[in-house]
């Protein structure tokens, strides 16, 4: 099976980055390294993104732009993705699988350590739309499994990490599949003042009322309120921010009644930075905690979980299939 580029995005260094790592994961030159000179024969022609196209205008389609200048505004790009490789290399440190050493980036892994492969798990995920349709869905929701384990890390070992999202294990074993009961469920679980079931019973019995992680600190006791975290799960390339509000309380007023505040969570595979460490656009991140690969990461080490991450099934499964692809070179 073959990786599909698809189209390009050469003015967002977070996401051409993601791609360049790409091309090193699968030795697209054959050395085992990649020098910047490749990385722009490689991608030369390959098609823009819709929300890109706008910006070339300035020199693809304008007969003042030589073509010297033309590959002096790409190599200046490449520039800029080379600067925020060297920034994931510095914030990363022995969880990231590559070397970026002058104008090379090269593959440093073996594959073995599982902290390389939680990695090439994340950015896999980060770019679904590069890999066949039948592995999107049970990539995606492997990234929720994978994003509980950072969730347990935000809350203390006595409380407890659910995946509420529909097709999870633990939606058919502890909350039941049909979504009316798991929220309802789901309510009592949370000690909230008051379940509104009429209202629940009202609504389909698929999907997962925009919830996909739920982590909760009960008292056990006969009064009302928990410490509660809801999670929502965006394995998407571009579209994650528009989720990002589809489990927080606000939404959820009509079949719960909590009278606390509630801590959400977006977990996003993409890592959403500039190559200064902030977010690359501060719109995208309001109303949340967003928890993008570096955080996942960082809070899979300090939960010491990567190596149970890599024994679990899903997780395997996903090593086998995307053991199966290569890159096509024209």
């Amino acid at each position: 099976m073959t990786f599909d580029i698809g189209v390009l995005h050469p003015t967002t260094p977070h996401l051409f980055a993601d791609l360049i790592e790409f091309l090193a994961v699968f030795d697209a030159g054959g050395k085992g390294e990649l020098h910047k000179n490749d990385v722009i024969n490689i991608v030369n022609g390959v098609p823009l993104s819709d929300d890109e196209v706008d910006d070339e205008q300035d020199f693809q389609d304008l007969d003042t732009v030589s073509d010297a200048g033309k590959n002096d505004i790409k190599e200046s790009r490449v520039e800029d993705v080379w600067t925020h490789l060297e920034y994931r290399q510095s914030v990363l440190g022995e969880s990231y699988p590559f070397k970026i050493e002058g104008d090379l980036i090269i593959l440093n892994s073996d594959w073995q350590d599982p902290r390389h492969k939680v990695y090439r798990f994340l950015l896999a995920t980060s770019r679904l739309r590069s890999f066949r349709e039948g592995v999107r869905n049970k990539w995606s929701r492997a990234f929720a499994e994978v994003s509980a384990f950072a969730m347990r890390s935000l809350l203390p070992n006595h409380a407890v990490v659910k995946v509420f999202d529909a097709n999870s294990e633990d939606r058919k074993n502890f909350y039941g599949s049909d979504c009316r009961e798991a929220l309802v469920k789901l309510g009592k679980q949370l000690c909230v003042y008051k379940v509104h079931e009429d209202e629940i019973m009202k609504r389909s019995s698929s999907g997962d009322g925009g919830i996909d992680l739920v982590g909760v600190l009960s008292f056990d006791d006969q009064a009302h309120g928990s410490h509660i975290v809801f999670g929502q799960c965006g394995a998407q390339e571009k579209n994650w921010p528009d989720k990002r509000l589809e489990a927080h309380p606000l939404r959820l007023n009509a079949y719960f009644h909590i009278v606390h505040d509630v801590i959400t969570t977006m977990f996003t595979p993409v890592l959403f930075r500039s190559s200064t460490g902030e977010w690359e656009k501060n719109i995208s991140v309001t109303g949340v905690v967003v928890l993008d690969r570096i955080r996942i990461l960082n809070l899979i080490e300090k939960g010491n979980a990567f190596e149970d991450i890599a024994q679990q099934a899903y997780f395997q499964a996903f090593e086998h299939e995307f053991g199966n692809y290569s890159i096509p070179l024209r």
